[in-house]
C-alpha cells in the first residue's frame, strides 16, 4: 500500500511540476469553395486549448487553418466549434444563415459534423462537408469545405 501511495505521490508531483503534455495535436483547414465571403461568429473550445485561431474574414474561394491541443490523462480531450456567416444576402430574403463545423477528439477516437443550410425563398442549399476525421494519436488533420450544394 505503501509503494502505491509513493508512487501517486510522484506521479502527481511530476504532473504539477511539469505540466501537462500534450497527447493529440489537431491541424484543420476550413476551406470556402463558394464565391461568398464569410465572417467568423464562434471559435469555441470546449474541451483543449486552441494554438492557432481561424481567420475572422474569409474570402471567397480562399481557406484558413487552426490548430489545437488536447492535454495527456484525464482529460485527453477536444472539442472545437466553429461558425461562419455570409458577409452579403446570398439568399436574396434579408437572411444571414449560419453555417459550422465541429472537430471531436476524446481519447483516441476523432469525429466530424458539419451543417447545412436552405434559402427559404430560393431553396439553394450550401453545406460544410468534412474529410480526414481519423487518426487516433499524435496528430490529425481534418479539412472542412464550405460549397454550395
Amino acid at each position: 500500500m505503501r509503494s502505491v501511495l509513493v508512487v501517486l505521490a510522484v506521479s502527481l508531483a511530476l504532473f504539477f511540476c511539469v505540466g501537462p503534455v500534450a497527447a493529440h495535436d489537431c491541424n484543420g483547414l476550413i476551406i470556402n469553395s463558394s464565391n461568398v465571403t464569410f465572417t467568423l461568429v464562434s471559435s469555441v473550445p470546449t474541451h483543449g486549448i486552441v494554438d492557432v485561431q481561424p481567420t475572422v474574414e474569409l474570402t471567397s474561394y480562399s481557406s484558413t487553418s487552426f490548430s489545437l491541443e488536447s492535454n495527456f490523462g484525464a482529460n485527453d480531450r477536444i472539442l472545437y466549434t466553429w461558425s461562419y456567416t455570409p458577409e452579403v444576402d446570398w439568399c436574396g430574403d434579408g437572411s444571414k444563415l449560419t453555417l459550422s463545423g465541429q472537430y471531436q477528439y476524446s481519447y483516441g477516437t476523432n469525429s466530424c459534423t458539419g451543417s447545412k443550410v436552405t434559402c427559404a425563398s430560393t431553396g439553394a442549399v450550401m453545406t460544410v462537408s468534412y474529410a480526414g476525421c481519423d487518426g487516433r494519436y499524435g496528430t490529425s488533420s481534418p479539412s472542412f469545405s464550405i460549397a454550395f450544394q
